[in-house]
């Protein structure tokens, strides 16, 4: 359990690591969509936001809600010395997401998805293409529920490196990679590339997650008790990401149905910009739920634990306030010399 010193130290010392690894990945994002509009016609930069936002809510049911639950159970039981309840929570979350996700992949890159890409949004489809978004999907899912084990753990530092930091960082050097050597690139070529850096970071976390479970001599076993309870208690909680991320998306898939692929892009350039905004959020999101987990189910001190959030969201608050009012006066050049001139349209819309 933390002490007041030992929990402003973890704070500040994953609040460093959140950081870090929130420009790198926010940067090597940002870079990602700079090489898609400066290679990509806006049509199919839009086409390419579109599959994203679809594979992203497909990762939302794939996942459901299990990484949620699973870092704060695993807090916790590290908290209290139950570690053979580690191991299996650690294997059985796991286990259950990537068996969704894989039949999620698998219906999203069969019939299904083809109709939903080519009837709703129109996009003209592929087996090619088909294949690689079911693959994507399946491993954006595995690669959340490893990660959020590791925040389980407290393994903010890995957590970090081995999340959007080493997925972007390889997704770039891929991207360039394949760009010279082909000297074009396409809609595919991306969500390939976006594929083989998704497996290596998901194969780091997980051997990171080895160490962990060996370390705390946790015995890494299936459960169909530990099953249970993670469906059970991960069902309120994928409803609510799920009509969250529905809302929060609706203007993209509304605008797949309605508008061309062009006022897409735009929109989705615009949307990209935004999460500059959500960075300070994000840091706060990543650090807090272990230690939440831990001084709930511990020390029961919900006034410190009071304490504690609101503190941290303050201090959260006032970085996107500054970033908010930066985009307000300076949004369309930002656009501009980030996509290109055609982006520089979407002032309004930012």
């Amino acid at each position: 359990m933390y002490n007041n010193k030992r929990l402003g130290q973890h704070l500040a010392k994953s609040s460093a690591w959140s950081l870090g690894g929130q420009i790198v990945s926010t940067t090597t994002t940002m870079l990602f969509f700079v090489i898609l509009s400066r290679t990509l016609p806006p049509a199919d930069v839009g086409t390419y936001m579109l599959i994203m936002h679809v594979v992203m809510v497909g990762s939302i049911i794939g996942t459901f809600g299990v990484q949620t639950t699973m870092i704060r159970k695993i807090a916790a039981d590290l908290g209290t010395d139950r570690f053979i309840e580690v191991g299996r929570t650690a294997i059985t979350g796991i286990s259950l997401v990537a068996g969704l996700s894989m039949l999620i992949g698998i219906l999203l890159g069969g019939p299904l998805g083809t109709t939903l890409f080519d009837e709703v949004f129109h996009i003209t489809t592929n087996q090619t293409l088909m294949t690689l978004i079911a693959c994507w999907l399946t491993l954006n899912c595995c690669h959340i529920v490893a990660n959020e084990c590791l925040r389980g753990f407290h393994d903010i530092k890995y957590a970090t490196i081995y999340g959007a930091s080493v997925k972007n960082t390889i997704l770039i050097i891929l991207i360039a990679s394949i760009f010279m050597a082909l000297d074009r690139m396409s809609v595919e070529i991306s969500i390939l590339a976006m594929s083989l850096s998704l497996s290596v970071a998901t194969f780091l976390s997980i051997r990171q997650l080895q160490k962990h479970l060996l370390a705390t001599s946790s015995a890494a076993s299936l459960s169909n008790a530990t099953a249970k309870y993670l469906v059970t208690e991960s069902t309120p909680i994928f409803l609510t990401q799920l009509a969250y991320q529905l809302v929060t998306r609706a203007g993209i898939f509304v605008l797949g149905y309605f508008a061309t692929k062009d006022d897409l892009a735009l929109y989705g350039a615009a949307l990209q910009m935004v999460v500059l905004v959500v960075i300070p959020l994000r840091i706060m999101n990543s650090i807090l739920p272990p230690i939440i987990s831990n001084m709930y189910f511990n020390d029961d001190d919900h006034t410190r634990l009071e304490q504690t959030v609101r503190s941290v969201t303050t201090i959260a608050t006032i970085p996107s306030l500054i970033v908010i009012l930066f985009l307000v006066i300076f949004g369309e050049q930002l656009l501009v010399l980030t996509y290109g001139s055609f982006y520089g349209s979407g002032q309004i819309l930012l």
